[in-house]
């Protein structure tokens, strides 16, 4: 991450990435930037290449996608979905319309 961001490890395998003040274009753009730099990264384990290494991820923003209780949530959903859809890929989180109606 860059100094405008943390990274958390969130589960087993999962990772939450916060990045205040950054439009839902910028986030997807730098999204897609770290999915591209996981996909051409290149892993050994003892002299041996591991091969392809991939991600999916969840992109939620903030208030767009939940409030600030929901948002996790809102973003865990979308990784769902991105899995769901063949992996290695970007899925942005829906508009939350209970969320929408309440603000």
């Amino acid at each position: 991450m860059r100094d405008d961001g943390l990274a958390f490890r969130y589960g087993g395998e999962e990772f939450l990435l916060l990045i205040p003040g950054v439009d839902p274009e910028r986030a997807a753009t730098r999204a897609e930037q770290i999915l591209e730099a996981i996909r051409t990264s290149r892993i050994s384990h003892e002299g041996q290449e591991l091969g392809p290494v991939t991600a999916s991820m969840g992109l939620s923003i903030l208030p767009d996608h939940g409030s600030a209780e929901t948002l996790v949530r809102s973003a865990d959903a979308a990784l769902l979905r991105a899995k769901q859809q063949g992996r290695d890929r970007l899925v942005i989180a829906t508009a939350n319309r209970r969320e929408t109606r309440a603000a």
